[in-house]
């Protein structure tokens, strides 16, 4: 899953910053998100140069405004990650796409159903 992410040369980043876009009261995603990437960090034959740094933003709630959505989801592009994880609404996971397309950052949205992206 993120090998693909990473640089074709054979320079990986020494560390890659990895988002994750949640709402409060979500805790058990926050705790899988952390334990995936110490899992990931710990097995030093997946990434054996690169360190996952994670990023988690949580919003306030999943009926937050389209202004919010885009507030927070510049949020994490200015912490510098190289992949989006979330958000899980599809309507959020829409809005953010618009950006993070036009920045060519991946984005993972395990339960938006909807097409994403332009």
């Amino acid at each position: 899953l993120i090998q693909p992410l990473l640089p074709t040369s054979h320079s990986f980043p020494n560390e890659l910053r990895i988002g994750l876009l949640s709402y409060k009261g979500l805790n058990e995603v926050d705790k899988a998100f952390s334990y995936a990437i110490g899992v990931i960090n710990k097995n030093r034959t997946i990434l054996p140069h690169t360190t996952l740094v994670p990023e988690i933003l949580e919003m306030e709630s999943a009926e937050d405004s389209p202004s919010a959505i885009i507030r927070n989801v510049l949020d994490l592009v200015n912490r510098r990650v190289s992949v989006v994880v979330g958000p899980f609404r599809s309507s959020h996971a829409q809005m953010a796409s618009y950006i993070l397309s036009e920045l060519r950052i991946p984005m993972i949205t395990p339960t938006a159903r909807k097409g994403l992206g332009r």
